[in-house]
């Protein structure tokens, strides 16, 4: 039996290894998707907040 020198080479390893390390990767990028998604939604909210009080603001200012 030809047993490799290292353990962490033995082919089994290293799919599993690269396996774990892809979905570690995957599940980073999506979470960073996800939170830049959340926070540009937000921003939206808060402008379209905003653009809506200065122009309730402008028109009761106007009329009185």
């Amino acid at each position: 039996m030809n047993a490799p020198i290292f353990p962490a080479f033995n082919p089994r390893h290293l799919r599993r290894a690269t396996g774990l390390v892809a979905l570690v990767w995957t599940l980073a990028f999506a979470t960073s998707v996800a939170w830049n998604a959340r926070l540009l939604h937000d921003a939206r909210l808060d402008a379209a907040a905003n653009n809506a009080r200065n122009s309730f603001n402008k028109t009761t200012t106007d009329t009185a």
